[in-house]
């Protein structure tokens, strides 16, 4: 299995020829029977850059656009935002065109305003 490896057939080349499960894969790592090239992704269920997600965000970039770009699902966002990985933008329109509408709902802008530390939440 180390020949074929070596060969440059990956992980799931050799699973196919050889029938074994990531599990043994791992093991066989681990005890030292298998030598392989260290990964990008040491955790196999870690599929993303998010630190290339999150400059390619930053750069400008809509939450569908880099979706699209790098193809995963909305949960696998959500899940990095909560893990810390990712830092999403602000949301909301900025105070000053909020304030500049008539046609505001004023609990919202209340709301808003409270949020940003620009009024005290009292009764009169």
């Amino acid at each position: 299995m180390q020949a074929y490896h070596d060969q440059g057939h990956a992980f799931v080349e050799c699973t196919r020829r050889f029938g074994f499960s990531h599990t043994a894969w791992i093991k066989a790592i681990q005890r030292g029977k298998l030598q392989v090239a260290p990964s990008l992704f040491p955790d196999r269920r870690r599929k993303f850059d998010w630190a290339q997600i999150q400059d390619y965000y930053d750069q400008g970039h809509t939450y569908r656009q880099f979706r699209k770009r790098f193809n995963f699902c909305a949960a696998s966002w959500t899940n990095a935002v909560r893990r810390g990985e990712l830092r999403p933008r602000q949301f909301g329109m900025p105070i000053p065109e909020l304030l500049s509408s008539p046609k505001r709902n004023r609990k919202h802008l209340k709301s808003r305003l409270v949020r940003a530390g620009l009024l005290k939440n009292n009764c009169p």
